[in-house]
């Protein structure tokens, strides 16, 4: 059986690690400070 690619629930697009990479999904996870803030 081949394996399918897991994908973001929002917009479909290839998960890679599990991450969504399409930068214009809203579940994109951008490598900045917004990240730190959220925390709070």
């Amino acid at each position: 059986m081949l394996q399918v690619p897991k994908r973001c629930s929002f917009c479909a697009h290839k998960l890679v690690d599990n991450v969504c990479k399409n930068e214009k999904c809203i579940d994109y996870k951008a490598e900045t400070t917004e990240d730190s803030q959220e925390k709070k």
